[in-house]
């Protein structure tokens, strides 16, 4: 699978993305169990800058600067929340992308396929 072949990496690291090669119901297991520690960490951490803003923002520095960190953690929540329960649809994507309807079938669009992968990356 070449599509998106560097960002399915950074997802796999990132405890977002269990490769399609792994079938072993150990791997599946032990993968679910990283993800779930992985969104746990980052949900505990957004709701433990929600807490320093409530107890500890005296001064309106420190309060911008706990509510800019926070927002953004909290996207990055929300980001994984969204692909972990859309798996299915974007594993359908990607296999549209590359084998199915949009497969590049003449050289020319191979070319063009080669070259928009290599500028991806």
């Amino acid at each position: 699978m070449d599509a998106l072949k560097f960002i399915l990496v950074i997802l796999t690291i990132a405890g977002c993305w269990r490769p399609f090669s792994w079938t072993s119901l150990r791997k599946h297991i032990l993968y679910n169990a990283y993800t779930l520690l992985i969104i746990s960490l980052m949900y505990s951490f957004t709701f433990t800058q929600f807490m320093d803003i409530v107890l500890n923002a005296d001064n309106p520095d420190d309060f911008t600067n706990t509510v800019y960190t926070m927002l953004a953690i909290f996207a990055a929540c929300y980001k994984i929340f969204n692909l972990w329960m859309n798996h299915e649809s974007f594993a359908e994507l990607i296999q549209n992308l590359t084998e199915g309807t949009f497969k590049p079938l003449v050289s020319v669009e191979i070319e063009i396929r080669r070259k928009f992968d290599k500028l991806i990356q």
